[in-house]
C-alpha cells in the first residue's frame, strides 16, 4: 500500500490486488454497512498514523474509491475538518457536500458492537523474533521489507544480553509464507504478547519504531 500526503485535505492511497486479498474485499464488494469494508478501513486509518502520523481517528472523512487496471484499488480521502475550513468558494462546496461523510470514530463503535454481537476476535499479533547477530536482523529486515511489509503495523529493534529481538505487531492474517521465511533466520519465533512486552520492558531499545523500514534503506 502506497500512502501519498496530496495536501493539508487529501490523503490518496494506492492499494494492489494483494493488499485487497490481504484485507479480504474487493472493489465490488466495497459497501460501508459491511463490516469487512469497515475493518479494511479501520486498518488503513491505523496504517495511515503509524507510517505517516496522521491521526484521523475523530476527523470525519469522505472517502472515495476507484478500481485500477491490475485489480488494485485507488482511495482518496478527504479530511472534512480541514476542508470545510479552507472553503472559498460556495459552488466548490456544493460539488462536494452530497457525498457520504465517514465519521470514522463512529464506524469504530459500529465494529466494535458488531464483534461483540458475534463472537469475534480481531487479533493483534505482538511478534517476538530472536536473531544471533546484525547480520541476520538486516538480511530478514530485507526480506519483510521486500515481501511482507504490507502485513506490518509496527515494527522495532531491541537488544538483549547479546542476542537481537525484532518485534513486530500485524493486524492483518500471519501469512504462512511469512511465518517459514522468519523460520530462516530464526528458531525462536513467538506470537505471545507476554514475552513481546517483557522484552520491551527489560530490552535495550535500538529502534523505537519503523524498524524494518529503517534498516531495509539505511543498511
Amino acid at each position: 500500500m502506497n500512502i501519498e500526503i496530496i495536501d493539508d485535505t487529501m490523503i490518496k492511497l494506492v492499494l494492489s490486488k494483494q493488499d485487497l486479498i490481504n484485507f479480504d474485499i474487493t472493489y465490488n464488494d466495497m459497501d460501508y454497512k459491511n463490516e469487512k469494508t469497515r475493518y479494511a478501513i479501520d486498518l488503513i486509518i491505523d496504517k495511515i498514523y503509524f507510517e505517516k502520523n496522521i491521526d484521523l481517528k475523530n476527523k470525519k472523512l469522505v472517502i472515495e474509491a476507484f478500481p485500477t487496471l491490475t485489480k488494485g484499488c485507488i482511495f482518496y480521502i478527504k479530511i472534512i475538518d480541514k476542508f470545510l475550513e479552507s472553503i472559498k468558494n460556495p459552488e466548490e462546496y456544493n460539488s462536494t457536500k452530497d457525498k457520504e461523510s465517514i465519521d470514522i470514530k463512529a464506524l469504530r463503535d459500529i465494529l466494535n458492537s458488531n464483534i461483540k454481537k458475534t463472537n469475534t476476535k480481531i487479533n493483534v499479533y505482538n511478534i517476538s523474533i530472536r536473531l544471533e547477530n546484525i547480520e541476520n536482523l538486516i538480511d530478514l529486515s530485507k526480506i519483510i521489507n521486500t515481501y511482507y511489509i504490507k502485513l506490518i503495523l509496527k515494527s522495532s529493534v531491541y537488544k538483549v544480553s547479546d542476542r537481537y529481538y525484532l518485534l513486530l505487531q500485524t493486524k492483518s492474517k500471519v501469512e504462512k509464507n511469512f511465518i517459514n521465511h522468519l523460520f530462516e533466520y530464526s528458531d525462536d519465533i513467538t506470537k505471545e504478547s507476554m514475552k513481546y512486552e517483557v522484552i520491551k520492558e527489560h530490552g535495550i531499545n535500538i529502534i523505537n519504531k519503523n524498524a524494518i523500514e529503517t534498516i531495509s534503506q539505511k543498511l
